[in-house]
């Protein structure tokens, strides 16, 4: 929501594959203020196969904005260290490979690494490597999480990811029910409106 107005939904669904491994589908859609009077739409999909344990084995990515494909990549482990990232960016083929210095998570993992991180009492912080294509498509960026400690009772954070910064809510299951960000001239809100099922 940005002020009183909703302006966009994120869904995103976890189910078990023939194999074991976990397939995490993330849908979004929203607005958002593109300049003082006019509004611009996104659109995104993305489908990734995990491990149980929480580890990306492999990623596709789409994203629109108002109506026009803006990227569609894949991302793919190429090597003991390095990823393969190919498809479409901004109208033009696109290939990069992407090192990193460690196995980069999935939402499952990252859902994991957050609910260690909340429900250890000597822990303030966390980082891990994301891959956000709409930041940056040639490199892993590294996001921070850091607890405030006087409210940490109530999961309070901040979540930094490169330029990206929100103050977050993590619940005791690691998943995050609401958060804020500033935006231009006002602040934007989520807010968990459903949840159904458990992760282990």
């Amino acid at each position: 929501a940005f002020g009183q107005q909703s302006l966009g939904y994120n869904r995103v669904s976890l189910t078990l594959d023939a194999d074991g491994d976990t397939v995490v589908e993330t849908l979004t859609s929203m607005l958002s203020p593109a300049d003082a009077q006019n509004l611009k739409s996104s659109d995104g999909w993305k489908t990734a196969y995990s491990t149980p344990d929480g580890f990306i084995i492999n990623q596709t990515e789409t994203e629109s904005s108002d109506g026009e494909l803006t990227y569609a990549l894949e991302l793919v482990p190429a090597g003991d260290s390095d990823w393969e990232v190919a498809g479409e960016f901004r109208g033009k083929p696109y290939r990069a490979t992407l090192a990193v210095a460690e196995p980069p998570r999935s939402d499952l993992g990252q859902i994991r690494l957050l609910r260690e991180l909340v429900n250890d009492p000597e822990r303030l912080t966390l980082q891990f490597p994301l891959y956000s294509p709409g930041a940056n498509p040639g490199a892993f960026m590294l996001a921070d999480v850091q607890l405030d400690p006087e409210r940490r009772a109530t999961g309070d954070a901040r979540l930094t990811i490169g330029p990206i910064a929100m103050d977050v809510q993590i619940d005791a299951t690691g998943s995050i029910p609401r958060g804020t960000m500033d935006m231009g001239l006002g602040q934007m809100r989520i807010e968990r409106i459903w949840q159904a099922g458990e992760i282990d």
